[in-house]
């Protein structure tokens, strides 16, 4: 399974969320850059996850697929 958003791509974030270990919120329309993936395996049954580690001003923070859109955003 490869990564939709490589490392390197300007990445959008879709939807508010709320970083509870660090008490902040992240706006949707935020803008970062994905530096890393992290995989991991939810079951033996189950695809591999991945999470996006992304670069915003100056917080690295972990991201789910569905929380992110590629920036600027292209029309699918």
């Amino acid at each position: 399974m490869d990564p939709k958003f490589p490392i390197g791509q300007a990445v959008v974030v879709v939807r508010s969320i709320p970083f509870l270990f660090d008490d902040i919120v992240i706006r949707s329309g935020e803008i970062g850059v994905v530096v890393e993936h992290d995989y991991f395996i939810v079951s033996p049954t189950a695809p591999l996850v991945i999470d996006y580690i992304v670069k915003i001003g100056t917080r690295t923070l972990f991201f789910y697929e569905d929380e992110l859109a590629p920036y600027p955003q292209t029309k699918e």
